[in-house]
């Protein structure tokens, strides 16, 4: 099967939930594509592969808040110092 095809396969494995075999498909089917291809068919396995709109702004936003309390050394929820 050529790159194109492991690359539709995945995408449909994906829609079913089975996303680490959908990674491993798609991982086959960027190691398959030609050289010339490789950078659009890896930006399309990244829109394929990322979280919803919502869900990565709340991952943002909580990546956010433990960077901060980590720059300011800041622990929160932590437990009280004995």
């Amino acid at each position: 099967m050529k790159w194109n095809g492991r690359f539709r396969l995945s995408s449909s494995v994906l829609e079913k939930g089975e996303t680490t075999e959908a990674k491993a498909l798609f991982d086959e089917a960027l190691a398959l594509a030609p050289t010339q291809y490789k950078d659009g068919v890896q930006q399309l396995i990244n829109e394929k592969t990322a979280p919803p709109a919502d869900e990565a702004a709340e991952s943002e936003a909580a990546e956010d808040e433990a960077a901060e309390g980590e720059a300011t050394g800041d622990a929160p929820d932590a437990p009280p110092a004995e």
